[in-house]
């Protein structure tokens, strides 16, 4: 039987039911579903600034 770890089978799962949150292939590491709820409920405003900073 093959073991799969928790970690990667969260991300799969998370994948499927959320295909618009799929991370692009090696563009950033693996994250867990709790890791995309931070980001989900991080304000719009907070969003924007950290926007313009990265321009």
């Amino acid at each position: 039987m093959l073991t799969v770890d928790p970690v990667e089978r969260a991300n799969a799962d998370y994948s499927i039911k959320h295909p618009w949150l799929r991370k692009h292939n090696g563009a950033r590491p693996q994250y867990s579903p709790l890791d995309f709820s931070n980001e989900v409920i991080t304000p719009i405003t907070e969003q924007k600034s950290i926007n313009e900073m990265r321009n």
